[in-house]
């Protein structure tokens, strides 16, 4: 559901574009016009969507928005796996459905629902498979009971 390292990437690459601004900006510019040249057989020319002058400021306001989006992220990937909160209760009910069913195939659709009547009660979707599930959060991680 959601990757750990992708924030740390995130926030990475944004550190990065602040500090050298200059070299992202100029190697961006580089090959995004390599690019339009060998997409286009060299028919068209993308020179002034990629102005080498300006992509410096560019990635120097953009490196901390990177940064802001890397921090968001983290919280959210850390709110994952902390509970109880709604974000904790759908991973772990999606990985109790994963042991129980097994892999999610790509063409089914897989959701979760608080039921209105009980906040210990799930309403799911998964491989085709439809149920409820009672849900008890033990202190340390949520316990799943299948309602038939």
């Amino acid at each position: 559901m959601f990757e750990i390292h992708t924030p740390i990437i995130i926030i990475l690459l944004g550190l990065l574009m602040t500090i050298f601004p200059k070299q992202f900006g100029i190697g961006f510019c580089r090959i995004g016009k390599m690019i339009w040249k060998f997409g286009t057989f060299g028919i068209t020319d993308m020179r002034w969507f990629y102005p080498e002058d300006k992509a410096p400021i560019f990635f120097r306001r953009g490196g901390p928005v990177c940064i802001l989006i890397g921090i968001v992220y983290s919280v959210i990937v850390f709110l994952s796996f902390t509970g109880p909160n709604p974000l904790a209760l759908f991973r772990e009910t999606e990985i109790y459905l994963h042991e129980k069913y097994g892999q999610s195939n790509e063409n089914s659709r897989t959701s979760f629902q608080i039921s209105t009547e009980s906040e210990d009660l799930i309403s799911y979707s998964y491989n085709g498979k439809e149920g409820k599930l009672i849900v008890k959060w033990n202190g340390e991680l949520y316990l799943f009971t299948e309602v038939d």
